[in-house]
């Protein structure tokens, strides 16, 4: 009883300094200093009491004059350490918000809800700028420019993609990267929709260069036995190629450049019948319009 009676004397005299549990909150570096001189002020006080037991006496000795600071330093990690976490669990609900909003945007487009998926992206993009999520910005961006190009926006496809890229390459990611030559090549075409002629030649230019000067790297490095992941990159790298061609010689078959676009679909003929089988669906016959799937 009479330990207990001094321990909330202890009590009433420590908080009587601090004034008030927000000043503490306020001055977090000055309550770890006070506490700490008030528990050493008050150790010796306390166990020169008349405890019942020199067990129990010991016990007390330790406890307040050596975890006064221990549980100060708890007290101001607990609620530190509270926001913190509370940071972690505001990103991570906005990250989970962001992908439930992108699956109900792919589910939206293919159900040919296209007014409904761009409202759940244009969401997506927001929380994506929020959590500094580059690659979810970059992917984002892709669907919405996607989306305006095939609702025929092109000039807004044409910012959305150019977006995409500079995050793309300001990530670090190479220029003759399949992902960056795949939307320098839906530009390309927006180009030739667009009617500009020499955009649309340049960019066709720089993926099917790209991509030949590509191949040729990985021929050399690669050697007689390429891993498997190698083998796959290399087949994804001509496919693309292949896609390139037949993309430029529509074009060129459109402004009446038959000679070339017929070159362009042979190339893009014979990648594709390299790669997949002569028997594959995607495999373009130069009969009739110049293609048949």
């Amino acid at each position: 009883m009479a330990a207990s009676g001094v321990l909330r004397a202890v009590l009433r005299q420590t908080l009587s300094r601090f004034g008030s549990f927000r000043w503490i909150l306020r001055h977090p570096r000055a309550a770890h200093s006070l506490s700490i001189n008030t528990v050493r002020s008050q150790s010796n006080a306390v166990t020169s009491q008349p405890v019942e037991g020199s067990r129990c006496s010991a016990c007390w000795v330790t406890v307040s004059g050596g975890g006064g600071g221990v549980l100060w330093a708890a007290l101001a990690f607990s609620l530190f350490g509270s926001s913190e976490e509370d940071k972690r669990d505001e990103a991570q609900r906005k990250e989970d918000e962001m992908i439930l909003l992108l699956k109900k945007a792919k589910l939206s487009m293919h159900r040919g809800q296209l007014q409904a998926a761009s409202g759940f992206l244009h969401q997506a993009v927001v929380l994506a700028h929020q959590t500094h999520n580059n690659q979810a910005i970059i992917y984002t961006y892709s669907l919405m420019a996607n989306l305006a190009y095939v609702q025929g926006q092109l000039d807004s496809a044409e910012k959305l993609f150019k977006a995409a890229m500079s995050f793309m390459l300001a990530g670090g990611t190479p220029q003759d990267d399949n992902a960056v030559i795949e939307m320098s090549l839906k530009l390309a075409t927006i180009y030739a929709e667009q009617n500009k002629a020499e955009l649309a030649e340049h960019g066709f230019r720089f993926c099917t260069e790209s991509l030949e000067v590509k191949l040729e790297k990985h021929k050399e490095l690669l050697g007689e036995e390429p891993t498997e992941e190698q083998e796959a990159l290399r087949k994804e790298t001509r496919l693309l190629l292949g896609l390139c061609l037949d993309s430029r010689a529509r074009y060129r078959a459109s402004t009446l450049h038959l000679k070339q676009a017929g070159q362009d679909y042979q190339d893009a003929l014979n990648i594709c019948c390299q790669e997949q089988g002569e028997t594959h669906p995607q495999v373009i016959t130069p009969t009739g319009n110049h293609t048949h799937r």
